[in-house]
């Protein structure tokens, strides 16, 4: 796991450079794209980040052309957060950069099964999840 997360935290950091961006900002677009539109005080609480840091974040996502800040429909006092094109373009571009990684496993290896390991690496993330709600509580 340890090897996973490195090859990944690696992965990441590069690809943000290129986008000229910190891997936290990396981190809370793919919150907001997975979230499709989020509160800032929703994404601080996902990234474990303080309000004054996810404003200042915010601020830099907004400033790069990368994320928007949108009245919230319902709640006057607050706003949401959506990526721009360029921002889910930039996701999306990520994304696939870390599908091509990970797909060049199975051709190096055609014993592998993607539908199982998917499930699997699914199954193992929902534990990590559940994993961490449960330390959170206590």
């Amino acid at each position: 796991m340890r090897v996973f997360n490195a090859g990944s935290d690696r992965l990441r950091a590069t690809l943000a450079a290129k986008l000229g961006i910190g891997t936290s900002e990396m981190r809370a677009m793919s919150f907001v794209e997975e979230a499709g539109m989020l509160t800032p005080k929703e994404l601080s609480v996902l990234m474990d980040i303080t309000t004054g840091s996810m404003t200042a974040m915010v601020d830099r996502l907004e400033a790069a052309s990368m994320l928007a800040r949108q009245p919230h429909p319902t709640d006057r006092r607050s706003i949401l957060l959506t990526l721009t094109p360029a921002g889910l373009h930039a996701t999306q571009w990520a994304d696939g950069v870390f599908a091509d990684a990970i797909a060049a496993v199975y051709q190096y290896d055609e014993s592998r099964d993607a539908a199982g390991d998917a499930v699997f690496l699914e199954t193992v993330g929902a534990a990590l999840n559940a994993a961490a709600l449960v330390k959170q509580e206590a």
